[in-house]
């Protein structure tokens, strides 16, 4: 996988949201890094996997805390593609944890559904607090 640079197409216009989407980024960053380098040892993989996982899951409740105070019309959308890359992780989370050698494919799945979904999901969310104001 090659890194992924933040830049303003990822932006969405929500300063936390951004944040949190930028740290996001950087997890997949520090896998891949760790992957490149040599050094993802299965423990150092398992340790980056699942700061990935926890920090997936809160940035996910603070997103879909966010579209529900705005009555984001797409929130259920939304919540099932979110359960969808949970359940992925916790797939992945299985098979690594079963010995198989999946780092790349992690980073594959895990690289192109996040910037896809910020690119074509929560830029709905930008354009709808816009057109709320």
């Amino acid at each position: 996988m090659t890194r992924i640079n933040w830049n303003k197409q990822l932006e969405i216009g929500n300063q936390k949201i951004d944040d949190q989407h930028q740290q996001l980024i950087d997890y997949l960053n520090n896998l891949n890094d760790a992957i490149e380098s040599g050094s993802s040892t299965s423990s150092v993989f398992e340790l980056l996997f699942n700061n990935l996982v926890y920090y997936s899951k809160y940035h996910f409740s603070d997103e879909e805390k966010l579209m529900a105070e705005i009555n984001y019309p797409g929130l259920d959308h939304q919540r099932t593609e979110h359960e969808f890359f949970i359940n992925k992780l916790a797939e992945m989370q299985n098979r690594f944890m079963a010995d198989e050698n999946i780092e790349l494919v992690v980073l594959t799945f895990l690289g192109d559904w996040l910037v896809n979904h910020i690119v074509e999901e929560d830029k709905k969310i930008a354009a709808f607090i816009k057109a709320s104001k």
